[in-house]
């Protein structure tokens, strides 16, 4: 980041103020933040634990196609006779899946792990990007602030040089005045500055996890990059590697795989029946047989509806939303190339501009040609432009922010 203002005033090398936030951890790079943040926030400890959800249903949709076998006997006593008969009978079932039931459950099952997993990436890109808009903010309110705190150390100079002034005679209080004026104005903008920062560096500790405070970057700002050009050229390719689209896709397949498998498993296991028992004269009766439900009035019809209903659903919001991307990110690759323009612009012309006015009202005023007002507002116009070139940096920051979370990319 440049900073010319000390050369641009003349004023010497001079010790810019301690910030309170010092804190145990320093502030981290901007790969090391997203790598954090990738596996500590909420969201996305709440997408892991659903993924591992859908690992562990593998287990049930594992189990073999025999079912349970169920054992029912009964007995029966003829007393009507002078010598009672008895008689009893145990049937034993054995269910067995013949429909490829458990086929179905493993194909519901490994879409539903593709989805979580999708929703899991979707939940670790979202959180990145949220910690490159949060780091970027960061890293400018830093910038704000040690630019801030060199203009009132340079204006709290000047109050006591005119205070010294005014005593000796040499100004009219009007000019003491005006800089005790401007070191106040100065003042607040930095303490303005010193909270956007406290709470930057906040919220990109609640991304980082433990420890909860950080200190102030301390190195010159980054120059945010991203896949812009990709953007520019091939819009579509970014669209189509969207992770919300992705995991939309994977919804939509996992309840298609679940709507097959309500239309298999509306076909009731056959069962095999082993049957053994004791007739009335004491004689063994041994047989077997079948059993089959006939699917004709209830076939998971609700079920089948249900899981359909939900497919569709998935894919119209699919549809919807790559619509709004597409126009989203043309508009986000053109505003991101008028900032670009604009940050040009001041750095190239509007920076040394404003700092070549502020060293001539300087010297016109330690000529006697000249008074403080003139310097005073020199300096203004200068912190102005300074602060409209941090904004468009922040604005440059939030737009790779946007694209990060639309394209998934990592920068």
């Amino acid at each position: 980041m440049k900073l010319g203002l000390l050369a641009a005033l003349s004023v010497g090398t001079m010790a810019v103020p301690s910030s309170p936030l010092e804190a145990a951890e320093p502030f981290p790079i901007l790969s090391t933040a997203i790598e954090r943040a990738r596996s500590g926030p909420v969201l996305v400890k709440a997408a892991r634990g659903a993924s591992r959800v859908a690992e562990a249903m593998a287990v049930g949709a594992r189990l073999s196609s025999l079912g349970n076998p169920y054992l029912e006997v009964f007995a029966d006593r003829t007393a009507a006779r002078q010598a009672p008969e008895a008689t009893w009978q145990s049937n034993l079932w054995i269910p067995l899946e013949v429909s490829d039931q458990r086929g179905r459950r493993l194909a519901e099952n490994d879409r539903l792990r593709e989805w979580r997993g999708a929703e899991l990436t979707e939940a670790g890109v979202d959180s990145a990007a949220a910690m490159v808009g949060r780091y970027g903010r960061a890293v400018v309110a830093a910038e704000r602030t040690r630019f801030l705190e060199t203009i009132v150390e340079i204006s709290r100079q000047e109050a006591a040089l005119y205070g010294a002034r005014l005593s000796a005679g040499d100004i009219t209080v009007r000019d003491a005045k005006l800089a005790g004026v401007d070191l106040s104005r100065n003042r607040m903008a930095l303490a303005a500055a010193r909270s956007d920062l406290a709470r930057a560096l906040a919220d990109v500790a609640r991304l980082l996890g433990p420890p909860s405070e950080l200190a102030p970057p301390v190195v010159d700002m980054l120059s945010p990059s991203g896949p812009w050009e990709l953007a520019a050229r091939e819009p579509q390719r970014i669209i189509d590697e969207n992770p919300r689209l992705l995991a939309l896709a994977r919804e939509a397949e996992y309840f298609r795989a679940q709507a097959a498998r309500e239309a298999v498993e509306s076909r009731a296991p056959l069962n095999f029946i082993l049957s053994a028992g004791e007739g009335a004269d004491g004689s063994a009766r041994l047989g077997g047989g079948l059993a089959w439900t006939f699917p004709l009035l209830r076939r998971n019809q609700g079920e089948q509806a249900r899981a359909f209903a939900e497919r569709e659903r998935a894919l119209d919001v699919a549809g919807g939303l790559r619509r709004e991307l597409l126009a989203a990110l043309r508009g986000l690759v053109d505003e991101r190339s008028l900032v670009r323009s604009a940050l040009e612009e001041l750095r190239e012309h509007g920076e040394p501009a404003a700092e070549a006015a502020l060293e001539a009202a300087r010297a016109t005023e330690r000529a006697g040609k000249g008074d403080l007002l003139h310097v005073v507002s020199a300096r203004r116009d200068l912190v102005s432009v300074r602060a409209s070139g941090l904004d468009l940096e922040q604005r440059e920051w939030s737009l790779l922010a946007e694209l990060v979370s639309m394209s998934g990319r990592i920068p």
